[in-house]
């Protein structure tokens, strides 16, 4: 699936910094899903997303920022009917793995994957945007749990039997040595008999998915993943969560999910839409073994920035403020980055004897080799009130700058995206006699215990900018901590000095939006009415819970309704229901959507009631949140946003009228 170079970007997304690299590694999985889904629809095979993808799909529409794997699920008949197909209808560079037809793969699951090897050849590159890397899906079946508590137990003990011996062997192991006692007894328990010419850990882990599906879809009432079962038995669902799904956005595809996906991700992770940036970093990203067996393949670690003292000692100590009457050149790093050195730029030309100048630098997306795949210059992408030059209208080597403000720091180490040699930090330091850093992103503020995000700051952080520069402005005191740290990790203890002195807080960010800055849509402006004191609450509402509920969740929005109403003189409510709300109520019981659409009819003409129509909204969600002044109902990402913002947040309970 061909792409616009520009979504192979690093980004900030919801307050993690994504690496470019990162994100291939997303569009060659999702390349090969979209190779799974062509052969599920062909053999009419049921697949969901699982795991964090499921939560991605829902919580994110995409990939969960700070995760970089993929993750599906199959009931058990459709997992066996897949397998036995796959392997022939999978195209020429995918594969498929499990126990089956790997030696040494003794996982429950079955992984499809685009390679066996890191591969650097031109047209796999092409093809795999410039991912060198293996990389694939993970399929998990779903088994059902017996009903006689018994016949579980019997399967749990034969499991951890199985699984016992399978763990003892080694993939190409015929001899089964001091094992043979327990595998004869295996071979007269489950009545199967194992080939003594044959490797032994591979017909173990066969027999071990084979008792994983023991029970079928009539002699249960819940499914599970059997492993996670057997271990605590706790982990399980009614049998109907899986019987149908939805297709929801997930990236710049669609992807099903179960239709009680909200269930199932309150039973696996709680409160679901709470953003939790956890994981170690020591599997992260997932690809990280391969880099370093590539890093030794070529005898040196691919685009890491490795910087000689001598060079950093050069700029010791000349961090300097910046003075009026001075020639300042600002050169910002995509115009969409702007707002990050606006602040600098206005405080700069406010002193009426400076010289500034903003100058467009171009930039390339470029391959895993460097290589040139196109060329951007977004010059009439900034701001009117800007006015903004060609890099090259502007001699450098000729004219000299009291200050030179910059925003891309990884000049030919950037793995995505790259300037012009002309245009790196060796080059400008020449130019001025003050070079400043200001990053072109925000993130959360985080400290070196959240690894994934620490781990990330390799891309930006640990790069030429950070040397140059005389100065690094950064976004609070915690990330210029967070920032030494690295630094000082990065070039040793003794360097720890020269960051303390060059990392500086910005005290010049951009003033938030706030309520009065909110241009209120015409059709809502009935919601303010004529006293500014009016509170607007949003109540929202999920088809997760439509699903889970039925007929109660609409009694309890009718109720809740009318206590908003007895209190319509002192406030408004903005009923804002997700996307897939009408789908689910009408898949249900076509009288729950006629009695659900037929209330928001009634009540949209009263004047302290207002509605999305199907998740859409006539402002952004972070327009509405600095409109409103609490929350009520449903988790959501809108009740995260609101508690982001320190507002009030009640998370509503259906069984409570």
């Amino acid at each position: 699936m061909q792409r616009d170079n520009s979504f192979y970007e690093d980004e900030v997304r919801s307050g993690f910094y994504v690496p470019g690299t990162v994100k291939r590694s997303w569009a060659v999985q999702i390349d090969t899903l979209l190779e799974i889904d062509r052969i599920c629809r062909k053999y009419d095979i049921k697949y969901f997303a699982e795991w964090g993808t499921l939560l991605g799909v829902v919580r994110h529409k995409g990939m969960i920022p700070w995760d970089d794997d993929m993750d599906i699920t199959m009931k058990r008949p459709d997992y066996k009917r897949f397998i036995e197909v796959a392997s022939n209808e999978l195209s020429g560079r995918y594969r498929l793995l499990n126990a089956y037809n790997d030696l040494g793969y003794i996982d429950p699951m079955s992984r499809v994957v685009n390679t066996d090897t890191i591969c650097l050849e031109d047209d796999f590159l092409e093809k795999n945007h410039q991912f060198p890397y293996a990389a694939g899906i993970d399929i998990f079946p779903m088994d059902y749990i017996s009903r006689n508590a018994d016949e579980d137990s019997i399967q749990g003990q034969l499991m951890t039997i199985v699984s016992s011996c399978t763990d003892a062997y080694g993939a190409n192991d015929i001899d089964w040595g001091e094992g043979a006692v327990y595998i004869g007894q295996i071979e007269q328990m489950c009545g199967v008999s194992f080939d003594k010419t044959k490797p032994i850990q591979q017909q173990l882990a066969i027999l071990l998915d084979r008792l994983n599906g023991m029970y079928t879809y009539d002699e249960a009432d819940y499914i599970t993943l059997m492993p996670i079962w057997q271990d605590g038995h706790t982990y399980k669902f009614p049998k109907e969560y899986y019987d149908d799904a939805i297709y929801m956005p997930f990236e710049d595809i669609l992807i099903p999910v179960p239709k009680y996906y909200d269930a199932i991700l309150k039973k696996k992770y709680g409160d679901y839409m709470r953003l939790v940036k956890n994981g170690s970093s020591h599997d992260y990203p997932f690809y990280k073994e391969q880099e370093k067996k590539l890093n030794t393949l070529l005898g040196y670690e691919y685009k890491r920035y490795k910087v000689q003292k001598k060079i950093y000692r050069a700029f010791k100590n000349k961090s300097k403020e910046v003075a009026e009457g001075e020639t300042i050149l600002f050169l910002p790093y995509q115009a969409k980055n702007w707002n990050t050195l606006e602040p600098f730029w206005r405080q700069a030309v406010s002193a009426p004897n400076n010289k500034v100048i903003v100058a467009s630098v171009p930039y390339y997306h470029c391959g895993f080799k460097g290589n040139q795949l196109d060329y951007c210059d977004d010059i009439d992408d900034f701001p009117e009130e800007l006015s903004v030059v060609p890099i090259t209208s502007i001699s450098l080597a000729q004219q000299h700058f009291d200050t030179i403000y910059f925003q891309n720091a990884c000049d030919e180490y950037g793995r995505c995206v790259i300037t012009h040699p002309d245009y790196h930090m060796t080059m400008l330091r020449k130019y001025t006699d003050n070079l400043i850093y200001v990053p072109w992103f925000q993130t959360d503020d985080f400290d070196k215990n959240e690894e994934r995000s620490y781990a990330n700051m390799d891309y930006y952080c640990t790069m030429p900018g950070s040397v140059y520069a005389d100065t690094i402005y950064v976004q609070s005191e915690c990330m210029r901590n967070t920032w030494i740290t690295k630094l000082t990790e990065w070039a040793g203890s003794d360097t720890k000095d020269i960051w303390e002195k060059k990392l500086v807080v910005d005290t010049l960010k951009n003033e938030q939006k706030s309520k009065a800055d909110i241009d209120i849509p015409k059709q809502w402006q009935k919601l303010v009415g004529e006293s500014s004191e009016k509170k607007i609450i949003v109540y929202g509402i999920s088809a997760g819970s439509f699903e889970e509920n039925k007929a109660d969740m609409l009694d309890k929005i009718e109720k809740s309704l009318s206590i908003f109403k007895q209190y319509s003189n002192q406030i408004s409510v903005v009923l804002y229901e997700d996307e897939y709300v009408k789908e689910i109520c009408m898949s249900m019981n076509n009288d729950i959507w006629e009695r659900y659409s037929r209330l928001l009819e009634i009540k949209s003409e009263e004047e302290w009631f207002a509605c999305s129509e199907e998740g859409k909204l006539p402002m952004s969600k972070e327009e509405l949140v600095l409109l409103a002044d609490a929350y009520y109902g449903d988790t959501s990402e809108l009740a995260h946003m609101f508690t982001a913002h320190r507002k009030p947040v009640m998370i509503q309970d259906v069984s409570i009228l």
